[in-house]
């Protein structure tokens, strides 16, 4: 269960940086405790980590890929703006947006795929 968590957190800060640790993660860091991720649910971040695996992995440049979870309302998109290769990885930057019922956040990364994985552009 630990290990999954901590797993889920890894994931998350190397694809979105500063918005990557899910509500019960974040009163561990004080830093998350206001962002708009950290009011998401388990489900949401199940929803959310899906999208963007999918659309980093698939969707053309300037395809927005969306999110919903109707439970909580919750909701976002990602969508890769372009393409490139940086030394000898794939990269893409990209933007994403989520929204809550009381908050919402835009933000662009690059992110490179390495040894199989998406990581925030060294």
């Amino acid at each position: 269960m630990i290990a999954n968590q901590i797993s889920t957190i890894k994931i998350l800060i190397a694809v979105l940086a500063l918005c990557c640790v899910a509500q019960s993660h974040a009163r561990a860091y004080g830093w998350f405790s206001n962002s708009t991720v950290s009011k998401f649910t388990d489900d949401d971040w199940k929803l959310f980590r899906k999208t963007v695996r999918e659309a980093l992995d698939n969707a053309e440049n300037n395809t927005k890929l969306t999110w919903h979870n109707p439970a909580t309302g919750h909701s976002g998109s990602v969508q890769p703006l372009n393409t490139f290769e940086k030394n000898d990885m794939i990269c893409r930057k990209t933007r994403v947006f989520n929204k809550t019922t009381e908050d919402s956040a835009t933000q662009v990364h690059v992110l490179c795929k390495q040894d199989g994985k998406w990581k925030v552009a060294p």
